[in-house]
C-alpha cells in the first residue's frame, strides 16, 4: 500500500510574519460579531482558525476585544495608597478576603499579599 505524500503546510496570506492577525481582518471579525455572527461563522467568513475566531468572540463578548490589538493584556499596577486601603478595610474586619476582592476587582492572593504587607504597619497606627 502507497503512502500518499504529505502536502507542504503553507503559511496563510492573512498571518503576518510574526504569528498576528493583520488589524483590518480583526476589525472584520470585530464587525461580525457586532451583527450578532457567532465565532464559527467569523471563522468560515474570514478563513481563520476556528479556535482563533473563538477566543476573539470571548473577549469581545467581555468588551475586551480591541481591533487594533485582538484584545487587551494589561498587567495593573497599583499604588501603596490603594493596597494600604484594601489592607485596611480587611483589618477593620466585617469583611471577608473574598468580598474585599471582588468589591475591589482584584485577585484573592493580592487582598492578602496586602494585608500580610501592611499587617504591622496598620495595627501600630489603630
Amino acid at each position: 500500500m502507497a503512502v500518499a505524500a504529505r502536502k507542504p503546510r503553507t503559511r496563510k496570506s492573512h498571518v503576518l510574519m510574526d504569528g498576528a492577525h493583520p488589524p483590518e481582518l480583526k476589525q472584520k471579525a470585530y464587525d461580525l460579531f457586532a451583527q450578532g455572527y457567532g465565532y464559527r461563522t467569523c471563522a468560515r467568513q474570514l478563513g481563520i482558525s476556528i479556535y482563533t475566531a473563538r477566543d476573539w468572540n470571548r473577549h469581545y463578548n467581555n468588551g475586551t476585544f480591541e481591533p487594533e490589538t485582538g484584545y487587551r493584556r494589561r498587567r495593573r499596577f497599583f499604588t501603596d495608597e490603594f493596597k494600604r486601603e484594601i489592607a485596611t478595610a480587611y483589618l477593620n474586619g466585617n469583611v471577608s478576603i473574598n468580598q474585599i476582592a471582588q468589591q475591589y476587582m482584584v485577585t484573592r492572593r493580592s487582598v492578602t499579599q496586602w494585608v500580610e504587607k501592611f499587617k504591622e504597619e496598620l495595627t501600630k497606627e489603630g
